[in-house]
């Protein structure tokens, strides 16, 4: 299986709702997050084993499938702000957004971050081009910063890939995701600028925004 194999797409959840596609998603995510993680009880899952929360409504949902078999190999969830539902880290970490240079109105969330493909290098360019779409999406709504809250090994697997992380609050346990935490803020142009000149693959591939890729 080679990067140029898998394809990648965003929904939203009114596109994913009663559908197999939906479903699918659902599950991975399920047998992700909470079979082999144990982030959250089993408990939440679905008839069919799918993971969702009050959350999805409010996301987008990037989700990365194999060209030909359509198997889920990678997904992000990113966030919104709005009236109705404040971000996940405004709950765990109250004190995270208060006094940030950009309007937390415009800050949105990264959460359910998955890359499940069949080689660790393959695994790393499924994440990187996620990073990619979030990127090109996020321009085009002129949107430049997002928070990930996540545990210690993940943070250092990110830096490792330059993700240029920037930690907003101290790690803490968080009891909802069964785990120590620490929430961040990218600055996505400078993040893309950076995965542009480290990775090839990041940098030779189409974006959906024309702002992507060193943009202004």
């Amino acid at each position: 299986m080679r990067i140029d194999e898998i394809d990648f797409e965003r929904y939203s959840w009114q596109d994913l709702k009663d559908t197999q596609l939906g479903v699918d998603y659902a599950a991975y995510r399920g047998w992700v997050y909470v079979s082999v993680k144990h982030f959250r009880e089993p408990d939440v899952l679905d008839l069919r084993g799918g993971e969702s929360d009050q959350y999805d409504p409010y996301s987008h949902h990037f989700i990365a499938r194999e060209s030909q078999s359509g198997k889920i190999v990678g997904c992000m969830r990113v966030i919104r702000n709005t009236p109705e539902l404040s971000l996940p880290v405004s709950h765990h970490f109250p004190d995270a957004l208060i006094d940030l240079e950009p309007d937390p109105v415009l800050i949105t969330e990264v959460s359910r971050f998955i890359s499940t493909a069949s080689s660790p290098r393959l695994r790393r360019d499924v994440a990187l081009l996620l990073i990619r779409e979030l990127a090109g999406y996020s321009f085009d709504l002129n949107q430049n910063h997002v928070v990930f809250v996540v545990e210690r090994t993940l943070s250092r697997w990110l830096k490792s890939l330059s993700v240029p992380l920037e930690a907003i609050g101290e790690e803490r346990w968080v009891e909802d995701e069964h785990g120590d935490l620490t929430p961040y803020i990218v600055d996505l142009k400078e993040c893309d600028r950076a995965l542009a000149a480290a990775h090839d693959v990041y940098a030779a591939s189409e974006s959906s925004s024309s702002s992507a890729h060193f943009g202004p």
